[in-house]
């Protein structure tokens, strides 16, 4: 009985999405290749280089088995596996005309959009594996990009000495317009099957699909809602899935109800907040209760369970200019094992925005900007997964999983460098009154160094030079709690930190 039960355990865990990839090169001369893997199995959370000679761009998927085990990922042109070497048949990938212009770079080679594939583990096997994935033939103008085709292909984990065989490839499902991006899938009301959801361009049509254990039904299509009039975005699934959101900045977001036995959304809601620019995403909390929409420059909370969802707007956090070496802005979002939200930026930033308490209501969500440092870019990438435990005996996430949420990493480029190039101090920590900050410049450097609450609201500067070696800062009208330093250049952000404010 007891090894019965040991087995069922271990089965039940559902742990598909407990390794995410992130990572490209800086810059053609950087032999820094690979990238960075952020570790679910762990307590503390792990974050970690990791050599590998293939690039992961916006075009991000990646399996793990139930263990949390990586059994292979894709960056929209190659089938990668654990090794990190193309799969057997796993190459050229989505043919066509954005595979021959962007996958054939040598410096660059990944698939140039985001959210537009996921992997499903077949039902009822433990070997083999579905990617979903869509390719690009036409870009319109300006900046709408829609796919036209949408394919899948599959994977048996049980052959190649078990790194993996791609048995079927590029098999075509749909060929139609279809939105670029906003495309997810969630668990039939069986907890077996999966749904999987296809919008189509400039348009309120949706195509969905079946996965079954022995097929592919489809594809079913129903028309509501409003027409869209750009792609990109996001879309996601409640973790209990009878929400469905369809976000980008363009058209707002659209807020459906969905049957998980008939696979047809009802009961249309459309928010429509001003924000500026045209990329975004969308992540709802783990308690189901939280819509999360961002946008260039903000990030918005609303209430789910509100009368009036569009009457519950929040902006939980506004960019605060922070560089890495790019603007570190709000693009694409994910809930992760540890039941917080990651979001990253429409730049190849080296950090993540996260949202430690996403089921809080407004400024309580704590949403942290640039609080996760990453040792390589993340390549405007999130990985996109469905909640692989809807159906199961596992929960959606897991908040006792921590994670340091300033990780001191060395990242090697020309603008973010060790704290210790620049002997820079920063004591005591934690301090009660009056915080000394030591900081040893090159002849000629100045610097500003900028202190900042948990929300990215910057609390106070000070100027930074070359002929002064300890500065002071009062920090005695400050509220007890952790806040966030920088020391930024004209070069860019030279290092960054946390001190904790105790009395």
């Amino acid at each position: 009985m007891f090894f019965l039960l040991l087995t069922i355990n271990a089965k039940g865990q559902e742990k598909y999405d407990y390794v995410w990839l992130f990572g490209a090169r800086s810059s053609p001369n950087d032999t820094m290749q690979g990238g960075t893997n952020i570790g679910f199995n762990l307590n503390p959370v792990s974050l970690d280089y990791e050599w590998r000679d293939i690039t992961i761009g916006s075009y991000n998927s990646s399996i793990c088995n139930e263990n949390g085990e990586l059994q292979f990922y894709t960056n929209g042109c190659f089938i990668v596996d654990a090794s990190h070497e193309i799969m057997m048949n796993g190459d050229s990938l989505n043919p066509g005309v954005a595979f021959d212009e962007f996958c054939s770079d040598t410096l660059y080679p990944f698939y140039p959009t985001t959210q537009n594939s996921f992997i499903l583990p077949q039902p009822g096997t433990d070997s083999l594996y579905y990617l979903f994935h869509k390719g690009e033939e036409i870009l319109d103008v300006p900046l709408f990009i829609y796919m036209n085709r949408l394919y899948y292909s599959l994977v048996d984990m049980s052959l190649n000495n078990g790194l993996g065989l791609v048995v079927e490839k590029n098999v075509l499902l749909l060929e139609d317009s279809l939105s670029s991006g906003q495309f997810t899938a969630v668990k039939h009301m069986n907890g077996e099957d999966w749904w999987i959801m296809c919008p189509k361009y400039r348009s309120k049509e949706y195509c969905t699909f079946l996965l079954t254990g022995d097929s592919i039904k489809g594809p079913f299509s129903q028309e509501i809602g409003m027409s869209t009039t750009n792609g990109g975005g996001q879309a996601v699934f409640s973790p209990h899935g009878n929400t469905y959101v369809r976000y980008n900045p363009t058209d707002g977001a659209f807020v459906f109800q969905f049957d998980r036995e008939s696979g047809l959304l009802d009961d249309f809601t459309h928010l429509a907040p001003e924000v500026e620019g045209l990329f975004g995403g969308a992540a709802i909390s783990p308690n189901n209760r939280f819509l999360y929409i961002t946008s260039w420059n903000e990030v918005r909370q609303y209430d789910l369970e509100a009368t009036d969802i569009d009457a519950s707007e929040v902006i939980v956090a506004t960019y605060d200019g922070f560089v890495a070496p790019f603007p570190t802005n709000f693009y694409q979002a994910q809930l992760g094992p540890d039941c917080r939200i990651y979001i990253n930026s429409t730049n190849g930033n080296y950090v993540l925005h996260v949202i430690n308490r996403p089921d809080e209501s407004g400024l309580a969500c704590e949403l942290v900007q640039h609080g996760i440092h990453l040792p390589t870019r993340h390549a405007i990438s999130l990985p996109n997964f469905p909640n692989y435990r809807l159906g199961t005996s596992s929960p959606t996430c897991n908040p006792d999983l921590e994670i340091n949420i300033v990780i001191d990493t060395t990242v090697m480029n020309n603008t973010i460098t060790k704290t210790s190039e620049y002997d820079l101090s920063v004591y005591p920590n934690p301090v009660d009154l009056d915080l000394q900050i030591s900081c040893d410049l090159p002849a000629g450097g100045s610097a500003i160094w900028v202190l900042s609450n948990a929300n990215g609201e910057e609390q106070g500067r000070l100027e930074i030079n070359d002929f002064q070696e300890i500065y002071t800062y009062s920090t005695r009208d400050l509220p007890v709690g952790i806040y966030f330093y920088h020391l930024r250049s004209d070069l860019g952000v030279l290092t960054r930190g946390k001190v904790v404010v105790a009395r």
